[in-house]
């Protein structure tokens, strides 16, 4: 049903992120999960164009729908607290999986690209995590720039991510690399 959808993403638009709560920014400017998602999907376009420009074989458009439909569980689940994701992944997976299913049993599109969010076993997807990672990094040194010094903590553990990914295969490693070089000087 549409209204589920709609409703969803009504609630993305007005759920902050938890993790800049938590270090001190204010609900007033804290970053949406819809806006979040909106930025990740738009880096993960540019990803996939300087990428097929490279001449990797890469669906431009479905990395950047997979990174706009990342979060979407999220208006059922809420935004988990990285702490809680670590204690309680298995449950945060199955939360999430379960929210997608009962959102998206009407378009089994938007729920194979979900799926392939969580596996990660395609170009388009690890595009769209890579473009996730580098979408907070960006606004955690925008809130670092602001005066929400906690917010590093943020930017350190998307810098070690996104470096860390480099070694998962080499996939992960041109895409990672891919974005160092458009996105430095933000880095």
């Amino acid at each position: 049903m549409v209204s589920k959808l709609i409703e969803c993403v009504f609630s993305l638009k007005n759920l902050v992120r938890t993790g800049w709560m938590q270090r001190g920014v204010p609900p007033s400017i804290g970053e949406s999960v819809a806006d979040h998602s909106f930025e990740a999907s738009v880096i993960a376009g540019i990803l996939a164009y300087e990428l097929e420009k490279k001449g990797v074989k890469v669906e431009v458009l479905k990395s950047m729908c997979i990174a706009l439909l990342h979060d979407l569980p999220e208006c059922l689940t809420g935004d988990i607290p990285y702490y809680t994701q670590r204690v309680a992944a298995k449950s945060k997976h199955d939360a999430e999986n379960r929210a997608c299913k009962d959102l998206l049993e009407d378009y089994p599109g938007f729920l194979q690209l979900y799926r392939e969010w969580v596996m990660q076993n395609t170009i388009e997807a690890k595009i769209a995590k890579v473009a996730e990672k580098l979408s907070t990094l960006l606004q955690a040194k925008e809130y670092v720039r602001l005066g929400f010094d906690r917010a590093s903590q943020i930017a350190e553990s998307m810098r070690s991510d996104l470096l860390g990914m480099q070694k998962k295969d080499k996939e992960y490693n041109i895409i990672v690399k891919t974005a160092i070089d458009i996105f430095r000087e933000y880095l």
